[in-house]
């Protein structure tokens, strides 16, 4: 007589699932049915696109740091960035989700460029939350490459990203095609700021850091283990391109035309 195992509950691959299956078909199906009510008798759908307010405040860094931009255009951008601000002071990556330290910094400093004071009670109300948080030090690589070229942060205190990575092969054990497209869209270009050090001196009275709301940044960057060896690595190694002044126009290069490439590619 052939014994039939029994069937054991099926268990999420992937971390930890506290909703029953059925509740997640249930939200399946609720979520079908809506996109299907939002379409036009025509058969298409049309709605805005919306995103963060990283977008504004990139656009304010992006203009500031070229002296470039239409003025109308950026006070614009200013608006809609403080419609989003939540009522703790902070920024949100979404909406109704808790405030983002890195994005609330971001806003922030793009509030001070567009010429809000620090007293502002606004930016009075950022500054206590970003404090409580962590501070300027506890934010993400990206955003303190941002600050660093607006000369409110050190370059030796971020993450070594030397350029030279774009040329390890596919077949190599770390290569930019190991990580996701998205990182890697991001990755690329920090790279180029990494090597290229873009610097822009501005006012004191349009400085995030003249509000004194931040550690020292050389305290910034202190990893253990095999990420702190990784990052002493990546530094040497940028340290010694740079002598090849050669070697580094060429991998700066490279990098830029990896990233137009992936642009048009949709990458």
């Amino acid at each position: 007589m052939i014994q039939q195992k029994k069937t054991q509950p099926a268990v999420p691959r992937f971390g930890r699932m506290d909703a029953d299956l059925a509740d997640v078909q249930s939200a399946i199906v609720r979520s079908r049915e809506y996109l299907l009510s939002r379409q036009h008798p025509d058969g298409y759908w049309n709605g805005e696109l919306e995103a963060d307010a990283m977008l504004e405040a990139d656009y304010i860094f992006l203009h500031t740091l070229l002296e470039s931009g239409d003025p109308g255009r950026l006070r614009r951008a200013l608006a809609e960035m403080m419609r989003y601000q939540n009522e703790d002071g902070s920024w949100s990556i979404y909406p109704g989700g808790p405030g983002n330290l890195s994005l609330s910094v971001k806003c922030y400093s793009s509030a001070k460029l567009m010429g809000i004071s620090g007293d502002d009670p606004r930016l009075a109300k950022c500054r206590e939350w970003v404090l409580k948080h962590g501070g300027v030090v506890a934010c993400n690589t990206f955003t303190k490459m941002y600050l660093c070229a607006l000369g409110e942060y050190d370059y030796d205190a971020v993450p070594a990203i030397p350029p030279e990575i774009v040329l390890f092969p596919k077949w190599f054990y770390f290569n930019i095609y190991e990580i996701s497209a998205w990182s890697r869209s991001i990755l690329v270009p920090l790279a180029i700021m990494y090597a290229k050090k873009p610097f822009k001196r501005i006012p004191p009275s349009k400085a995030s850091t003249s509000c004194s709301w931040a550690a020292e940044p050389t305290q910034s960057f202190a990893c253990a283990g095999i990420a702190s060896r990784l990052s002493r690595g990546a530094t040497s190694l940028s340290f010694l391109t740079v002598s090849c002044t050669g070697l580094r126009r060429f991998t700066s290069a490279r990098c830029a035309l990896w990233r137009s490439n992936a642009r048009k590619s949709g990458c």
